[in-house]
């Protein structure tokens, strides 16, 4: 029951927004070079699933504390969060936590990746989507 409660409040459903671009961005490398780096494609999925895992669980959280998400009355998957909050199933505070920890272990894994590759395009990139995920998701309540 309560991993059914948290794939709602991570709202897996629209992981694809995130799988497919990582796994056509990867198609791409692989027909380019013709080398499929395994252990570079799942850790970049993890990272980025992490990341969008933090956005999602940040934007509940801050939709709560602004009150967004309490004033919609009627709510759809795209519009009113994952109502877990609102609910009673997950406390807010909870929420944020998880939130911040999926946006750590996404960075973390993130800085490996820089660390396998030349330059600093993983890293740049990586704190813009950070950033971009966190601070969109927290502009109503700041």
């Amino acid at each position: 029951m309560i991993i059914k409660i948290w794939l709602k409040a991570i709202r897996a459903p629209f992981f694809t927004a995130t799988i497919i671009p990582v796994t056509l961005g990867s198609v791409i490398a692989w027909h380019d070079t013709n080398d499929f780096m395994w252990l570079r494609f799942w850790l970049t999925m993890l990272g980025v699933l992490f990341v969008h895992t933090g956005t999602n669980l940040a934007n509940d959280y801050f939709d709560h504390v602004s009150g967004c998400d309490e004033a919609n009355s009627t709510p759809t998957p795209f519009s009113g969060g994952s109502r877990v909050i609102q609910n009673g199933l997950i406390a807010p505070r909870k929420i944020l936590y998880v939130s911040l920890v999926s946006f750590i272990i996404g960075s973390a894994i993130g800085l490996y990746l820089n660390h396998l590759c030349k330059g600093n395009i993983i890293l740049v990139l990586g704190m813009i989507g950070v950033s971009l995920g966190f601070f969109i998701a927290s502009s109503h309540s700041v």
